[in-house]
């Protein structure tokens, strides 16, 4: 259970510093660039919260559904702190090449986990699709 937690904190530190971006993005195309780091963040108009519905499903069907306990909220987040990208105030690209690193890390790891169920191998694929599409785009935003 420990890589399914270790999964859960990178989600945790994607959405959190996907809205430390939002809330940072100035200048040229201010309003695409701050919703483009909701949708990041999960929160796009169109599919409600989603990182917070896959960390939800990991601890519903990946960890209590095989008969463990979950990490407490605190955990977890402290956990994800250490994951952080540093924010910058002035430069939106240097933060968008900095989550799209965050991302590609999350994607690795999801590549290299072994030993799931079909159940679990299904969710998390779900989850390594969602965030390869948002790599896709991520990489035409920081594209000199």
């Amino acid at each position: 259970m420990e890589n399914i937690n270790k999964l859960i904190t990178l989600l945790i530190a994607i959405k959190g510093y996907a809205k430390n971006i939002h809330y940072t993005v100035h200048g040229d195309a201010f309003y695409g660039k701050h919703l483009f780091a909701d949708r990041i963040a999960g929160a796009g108009e169109d599919d409600g919260e989603v990182i917070d519905g896959y960390i939800d499903l990991l601890k519903e069907v990946c960890i209590l559904g095989h008969g463990f306990d979950t990490l407490s909220t605190e955990e977890y987040y402290n956990n994800s702190l250490e994951l952080f990208p540093e924010t910058s105030n002035d430069d939106d690209q240097l933060n968008f090449a900095n989550m799209l690193t965050l991302l590609v890390q999350t994607l690795d790891f999801i590549e290299n986990l072994k030993g799931l169920s079909k159940g679990d191998e299904n969710l998390i694929g779900a989850i390594a699709q969602d965030l390869q599409q948002n790599v896709g785009l991520l990489s035409l935003q920081v594209k000199d």
